[in-house]
């Protein structure tokens, strides 16, 4: 799948530069007790995977908005809110991200930024509305609930993936298999715009995993 292609290639182009970005300001991990690595690893690999997703969905909308092809990002006359607070939160996140990495937020702050994120993608419509009792046909409709319940999932989904990342490979391996099953669900269900993302989040994920290896 080009889309695939796109995120692979451009994550792939964008490690280094930012691995040597990470280096020369200083922006790594050290050996230390806490640590498991051996020799200082350079910090920003979200930067550098978050870069290949952005490409690879502005050259997905550009190619639906001239119409090279049809898909579910483009929407005449309209604006994808949706899509749009996805990138915007994610955005946040990446920032966050880079300020911790760079100076060491405290957890306190760390958790705002999180929940910020988090309320932006939940309040643009990117929601859990609904849950289907497993082996039943029992659906439960969150109501209003769906908003705070998606927030707490989402903070709470980012610290877990933050968490395990203290493997070579680890997070972003985890991240690649979920991506990928995701995209298997959505494909099947017909959830363009899901299968889209996901195929997406797996090309950078595998790139980004060619540098990620022990030892990173």
């Amino acid at each position: 799948m080009l889309i695939f292609a796109i995120a692979f290639a451009a994550t792939a182009a964008f490690v280094p530069p930012v691995r040597r970005f990470a280096i020369a300001r200083g922006i790594v991990d050290e050996p230390g007790p806490r640590r498991v690595n051996r020799r200082t690893v350079p910090r920003l690999g979200g930067v550098a995977m978050f870069g290949g997703l952005l490409v690879a969905v502005i050259i997905e909308y550009i190619g639906e908005r001239v119409g090279f092809w049809h898909g579910p990002l483009y929407i005449p006359g309209e604006v994808n809110v949706r899509s749009l607070g996805v990138l915007v939160g994610l955005a946040v996140i990446v920032i966050v991200g880079i300020i911790d990495d760079a100076r060491s937020l405290g957890p306190g702050v760390k958790f705002l930024g999180q929940l910020f994120a988090s309320c932006i993608i939940a309040g643009t419509g990117t929601i859990l509305h609904a849950f289907q009792i497993p082996g039943s046909s029992a659906v439960i409709d969150f109501g209003l609930w769906a908003y705070p319940i998606t927030v707490i999932y989402l903070v709470c989904f980012i610290n877990i993936i933050n968490l395990i990342d203290g493997l070579d490979g680890l997070a972003a391996g985890i991240a690649a298999i979920a991506s990928f099953f995701l995209f298997l669900i959505a494909f099947g269900r017909g959830l363009e715009e899901t299968a889209m993302l996901s195929i997406i989040l797996l090309g950078a994920t595998l790139a980004f995993l060619r540098y990620n290896f022990a030892p990173a």
